[in-house]
């Protein structure tokens, strides 16, 4: 993605292990400095990602120092994604849930769609789930 770019309209923010928390369209790690966004948004999304990377909720219970405060950082999370709709306001502004999406992985293997943890923000801030033209391309 090349900053400024016409062609560059997709974003999503989904946290990940040893991620900046922006993805493109086809799912690849994007920087956030390729983003025509503020600075001071670029800080917050640096801080919202380092903070789900030092999170060790993946080990056993009692080997567990640094526990994630999933409401807190979904907070966050929401308010980044919509921060970043709000200063690009024609882009399309996908908002990734890891809970639900873990929550759906631990229910079963089986097969579900993207609309069920990805949600697009819109204009006015609400979330809504993915439509099949998003989610087709993700």
């Amino acid at each position: 993605m090349t900053k400024h770019t016409q062609t560059c309209v997709f974003v999503k923010v989904m946290p990940e292990y040893a991620s900046n928390g922006i993805w493109h369209r086809d799912g690849i790690h994007a920087e956030p400095v390729e983003l025509p966004i503020s600075k001071s948004l670029l800080a917050r999304l640096a801080q919202w990602s380092g903070w789900y990377n030092i999170n060790d909720d993946y080990l056993p219970v009692d080997d567990r120092k640094n526990r994630l405060d999933w409401d807190k950082f979904e907070q966050e999370g929401v308010a980044i994604a919509r921060a970043i709709k709000r200063e690009l306001p024609e882009w399309t502004v996908v908002w990734s849930d890891e809970r639900k999406l873990k929550a759906l992985i631990l229910a079963g293997p089986e097969r579900r769609p993207r609309s069920a943890f990805e949600f697009e923000v819109l204009s006015n801030g609400s979330l809504v789930p993915v439509s099949s033209w998003i989610s087709d391309a993700i």
